[in-house]
């Protein structure tokens, strides 16, 4: 990867590896299946995306320091829940792709369940934040999470 190529995916959003949305009966039958399945791939397409990214990426936040503390809350646990190499994620970058997972052992729901306890929100605001979070940019799920953060100390 040259530094063009490196600089380029540092500020990109995350995305599906080619015809992953793309899914045959065949394919999708295979699809869970280790080492040639086609969900083990797309965890390694994210992981080398996310392996290209630096702390510089941080610049894409802003300084909005409401953001960035939720930020610094948010991000590693979506790393840990998820098993991603790193926490360096944009504002742009899909939930669907941050909360993907390969497995059938619910982590997203355990990440989903750990934000709201890191955040002390109770269960029924946690579920409502997180309500078609896999149309939201990770950006947007912060803005609703510091939102409901506001009503809560308000």
């Amino acid at each position: 990867m040259t530094v063009s190529d490196r600089t380029m995916t540092e500020t990109q959003r995350l995305s599906w590896p080619p015809g992953f949305a793309d899914r045959s009966q065949v394919k999708r039958f295979f699809q869970d299946m280790p080492i040639i399945g086609i969900n083990k791939r797309a965890h390694r397409h994210i992981c080398a995306q996310l392996d290209s990214r630096c702390a510089a990426c941080l610049r894409a936040w802003g300084d909005d320091p409401e953001v960035l503390r939720l930020l610094l809350v948010v991000a590693p646990l979506v790393r840990e829940y998820m098993r991603w190499p790193s926490a360096h994620f944009m504002p742009d970058d899909p939930c669907d792709i941050l909360f993907f997972d390969p497995t059938m052992e619910l982590r997203s729901a355990e990440a989903m369940m750990s934000i709201g306890d890191a955040l002390n929100l109770n269960d029924s605001v946690s579920e409502g934040l997180f309500k078609g979070f896999e149309t939201m940019s990770f950006g947007e799920l912060l803005g609703r999470l510091a939102q409901a953060l506001r009503k809560g100390s308000g």
